[in-house]
């Protein structure tokens, strides 16, 4: 834990500065469906039994997460199986028992949330996590078609790929929605690509979601729920102005 330990010495040294704020941390969970090294619950199709690559102990990550909750800093988990964002959820679940509230609240993030076990899309609501996905990677991961084929859909099956990206279903069940670009991974404009119907799909609609959604409040999980998952308060109260 000494790096945590640095990352608050060096927040405390910059406090107030506004050249440098050193509040968050982003580690990874699991890796990626492509490559079958996302962690998931039940073996990926044709893989001889493999449930991917958890890259942290359930208490390891238990453990990381309550210490950076504890001092105050805002905590990204890359998470896209459905085990790694289980143990993601856990973590934070087990850190809001054991520490007290801050008074500004916590704004801990999932990132991508891609293929998510039906049991845990209303836990984001209940535990105030955010969710934090990339449309474009709807269209990255061959899922934008009537039937997905491709390395993403054919790794997991029509049964979880139809939860994949569910973000209209974590919203109704209280959740908050951030989207973004991924950069570098994918382009750094967030709604590049938006033009092509396939990316535009993307945005307006996820495949297994089961509904679509307007533009306008698609357009709001990029900048003012962005903002808010970025701890840009002050900047998503100007353009609020």
């Amino acid at each position: 834990f000494t790096q945590v330990d640095s990352l608050v010495a060096w927040r405390d040294r910059f406090r107030g500065t506004g050249y440098f704020r050193p509040v968050a941390a982003k580690f990874f969970a699991d890796g990626v469906i492509e490559a079958k090294t996302a962690a998931v619950l039940a073996p990926y199709l044709n893989s001889d039994g493999a449930t991917g690559d958890a890259n942290f102990r359930q208490g390891q990550l238990d453990s990381l997460v309550a210490k950076l909750d504890q001092a105050g800093v805002q905590i990204h988990i890359h998470a896209i199986g459905d085990r790694g964002i289980r143990m993601s959820l856990d973590a934070f679940a087990r850190a809001a028992r054991i520490n007290p509230a801050p008074a500004r609240g916590r704004r801990h993030r999932i990132e991508h949330v891609e293929a998510i076990a039906e049991a845990d899309i209303a836990r984001f609501g209940a535990l105030g996590v955010i969710a934090s996905q990339q449309p474009m990677h709807v269209a990255l991961g061959d899922m934008n078609q009537i039937a997905p084929s491709g390395p993403w859909p054919d790794n997991i099956g029509p049964e979880r790929y139809a939860r994949a990206w569910a973000w209209q279903r974590i919203m109704a069940g209280g959740g908050r929605i951030a989207f973004g670009s991924d950069w570098p991974v994918a382009p750094l404009e967030a709604g590049q690509g938006a033009p092509d119907p396939s990316i535009l799909r993307s945005i307006l609609y996820f495949p297994g979601d089961g509904s679509t959604h307007c533009g306008q409040a698609a357009l709001r999980r990029y900048v003012e729920e962005g903002m808010e998952g970025r701890v840009l308060r002050s900047m998503k109260r100007h353009l609020s102005s």
